[in-house]
């Protein structure tokens, strides 16, 4: 019975209405709820490279936007939230992040 639940419960199809846009976290969250939602990918990010062995990165990632060089970084994060309303904010963050981190 458990089983059944988890397919049926997979196969249902996703819907996009639930999913955040660049333009949701540049638009219509507040400054407070943005850097909470933002800081939270990079934390992940940073968690992901550093359980993966890649410390070079994790390191990068957190001198990058948490470092000296932190203003610049975060101005070209919502710049590109701005410059692509309709994307995924995590897509965005990963891209600049592996930038940023020579990827």
């Amino acid at each position: 019975m458990y089983c059944s639940a988890i397919v049926a419960a997979t196969s249902i199809p996703a819907n996009n209405a639930f999913a955040i846009s660049a333009d949701d976290v540049s638009n219509k969250m507040s400054k407070d709820e943005r850097f909470g939602y933002v800081t939270g990918m990079l934390d992940m990010l940073t968690y992901q490279a550093s359980i993966g062995g890649n410390k070079p990165k994790a390191d990068c990632i957190v001198e990058a936007y948490y470092g000296d060089g932190k203003d610049a970084a975060w101005e070209k994060l919502l710049a590109a939230f701005e410059a692509l309303p309709e994307k995924y904010p995590a897509s965005i963050v990963t891209v600049l992040v592996n930038k940023a981190c020579g990827e």
